[in-house]
């Protein structure tokens, strides 16, 4: 299967993910499905680190996107009685990786540079690391430290999920990193997600992708695609 087939069972799986959150929780086998979408985007995230020419940009839209989201979470919270929390969507969380995947990529590509170049490249690796643990820290602290809870989704479980895959191109090593990373993501989740470990059935449909990109013209649809489908459910559990 190629990127475009991936991407779109991976929208499925969390529009039925979050159906079943807002609509319909008395329906578990849609968060059972919806268990498959984080391990497959984050895949791409490492996908796209890799093979993006501007990953600046790459960073930025993904970035923007997910502020935009958030924007739109909070006024939704002040319509409802007031900010009682900051839960960072998932934009978040795939963009916090992509630095990490790129740095990683920097001190690869490093390897045949000058010694110097290739020190610079571990040492911000290192900077940005300790730069997430010490959010990590803010976030799991933040009541006593701001007043406010806030929650980063997925965590940083997530974060080193997208980073796995990242680490080699080699397929079938991708594809065994992808999988200990999945393991590992599962493992961190299982005591805050419930059916966290169905999120392995993403690493066969994973072991299905062809390295192709499919269609360039639905590459802002699959961008579009997160904030409409949750404004979509957000207005049919108002009206229902």
């Amino acid at each position: 299967m190629n990127s475009n087939k991936l991407k779109l069972i991976a929208c499925i799986s969390m529009l039925l993910d979050h159906a079943g959150i807002l609509l319909f929780p008395e329906i578990t086998w849609l968060r059972y499905v919806g268990r498959l979408a984080m391990p497959i985007f984050a895949f791409f995230i490492a996908e796209g680190c890799r093979h993006t020419k501007n990953k600046v940009r790459y960073f930025l839209q993904i970035f923007v996107l997910g502020i935009v989201c958030q924007a739109v979470y909070i006024v939704s919270d002040l319509i409802n009685g007031g900010v009682t929390q900051i839960y960072l969507n998932v934009l978040f969380t795939l963009a916090l990786a992509i630095p990490l995947c790129c740095i990683f990529l920097e001190i690869e590509m490093a390897k045949n540079k000058k010694t110097i170049t290739r020190a610079f490249y571990i040492g911000l690796f290192v900077v940005y690391l300790l730069a997430l643990a010490g959010f990590m820290y803010f976030c799991d602290n933040s009541v006593s430290l701001v007043g406010i809870k806030v929650h980063l989704d997925y965590g940083l479980a997530g974060i080193l999920l997208c980073f796995f895959p990242v680490i080699t191109k080699e397929r079938t090593k991708r594809l065994a990193l992808f999988s200990l990373g999945t393991f590992i993501y599962c493992l961190l989740m299982e005591s805050s997600l419930p059916f966290i470990w169905l999120s392995l059935g993403a690493i066969p449909l994973v072991a299905l992708y062809n390295g192709r990109l499919g269609s360039k013209k639905f590459k802002w649809w699959f961008y579009a695609f997160y904030p409409v489908h949750f404004a979509v459910l957000y207005v049919l559990n108002l009206i229902l």
